[in-house]
This record gives C-alpha cells, structure tokens and sequence, in this order.
C-alpha cells in the first residue's frame, strides 16, 4: 500500500474509555510521568518509547486496541508503534508563534491516537485538525522538505491549502482522536489556570518511510554511520 492510498484525515471516537478505564490511565498517569527511567524530551512530555511499553501493561494494551483500530480507520495494516508520550501542558508551555501552535503538517508523517484524560474545552487548548484541499500536494511538500523546513517553515499550512476550517476537537474525557500528521493541524493555547492532560500513541506506515530513511535506520542498528 502506498501513501497516496492512506488519504489524510480525521476521527474523533466518543467514550473511547469507560470509567474505570479512565481512572487506571490516570493512575498510571501520574506514576510514570514521576519514573526517572522514562525520558523527557521537554519538561511537560514524558517518553515511553516501543521498547519501554512492555513494561507498563496498561499501557499495552491500549496501544495494541489503538493499533486494530486505526488500521480500520485508515486502511493501513501493519502499523508500527513508535512511541506514547504523556502530555501536561500549562499556558507557560505554549508558543503561539511556532509549531505546533501554528497550522502545519509533520515532517515525519505518523498515524496519532490522542486520549484526553479530562474534558476538553477551548480554553484547555485542544488540538485544531483540517482536511487539505489536494491531499497528494500535501505528501508531495513533506518530502520535498529541506534539513532548514522548521526555520524556513516549509511545513507550515495556509487557510488557502484546507477544506473549509480547522476543528476545534473539544471532547469529554476518555475521547480518543486518531489523525494522520498529513492532516493540516495545530495545537491550541492552554489559557492560563487550565491544563491539559493527554496521552499520545505515535504510529508508522511502511510506506510514510522514504528508502533512503529505511537504509539511514539499518545501518543505525548495525552501528554504522556510512550514510548521512
């Protein structure tokens, strides 16, 4: 399957968890955002990557119902989980002048499944989606990007690109929001005394991966450097 078989695009699936599912990905929640064995790429995100989710069993298994259902979702089988991040973003957090704060597309395209672990309202900064009006323009502008496209803001996305307006994706705790990175989106300012919390399912299609990243990865795992 190619990318311009996964078309770019958006759900938004209510009461993804009941209750009792909440209250234990909140609980686990706030113990591994605590572990010092998880990374932290930012001071409000903490990492739990492919490797490191074996060991948190909840975790797991909502990663692997995620999986089933955003291969249905998007038609895309065999997805290949990257990495979960755990988000508490504060007003202080957001910067309304750069990605991810303004309308954009991923250099690295993914499948996301979000999971609010609140309700979410505007004033909480939920995350915007949109569909682009030519959707393989789109693919063809990520991989045309430049090692500079986040200084010179080549990913960046016009009102003149989408279908109508973004989607504020406000929602109930439990919501799950699935979304290709290929989908015009930003995230919305947290305003000051709200925070949002949220967990983040990153996944990869074969064919998002251009040959060149394929043969750069190999010789990662094999320790060598040969290709720049």
């Amino acid at each position: 399957m190619g990318t311009d078989s996964i078309q770019p695009s958006y759900f938004q699936i209510k009461e993804f968890l009941d209750e009792i599912e909440q209250e234990a990905v909140a609980q686990t929640f706030a113990k591994v955002i605590e572990n010092s064995n998880f990374k932290k790429p930012h001071k409000h995100i903490t990492e739990i990557s492919a490797e490191q989710i074996k060991e948190v069993h909840v975790f797991k298994l909502l990663c692997e119902k995620i999986e089933r259902i955003a291969s249905q979702k998007f038609g895309a089988v065999e997805l290949n989980f990257i990495n979960l991040w755990l988000v508490e973003t504060k007003s202080s957090n957001s910067r309304p002048n750069v990605p991810p704060y303004k309308p954009h597309f991923d250099a690295e395209r993914r499948i996301k499944g979000m999971i609010y672990l609140h309700d979410v309202k505007t004033e909480h900064g939920p995350i915007h989606l949109a569909k682009p009006i030519n959707e393989n323009q789109i693919e063809q502008k990520r991989k045309a990007l430049s090692k500079k496209y986040s200084i010179l803001g080549e990913n960046l996305v016009t009102l003149e690109e989408i279908e109508g307006n973004f989607e504020a994706m406000v929602g109930n705790a439990g919501d799950l929001i699935l979304f290709d990175t290929n989908s015009p989106h930003f995230a919305g300012l947290v305003k000051k005394g709200f925070v949002r919390k949220v967990i983040r399912f990153d996944f990869e299609h074969t064919s998002f991966i251009s040959p060149k990243a394929k043969v750069k990865r190999i010789l990662k795992k094999l320790g060598t450097g040969f290709i720049r």
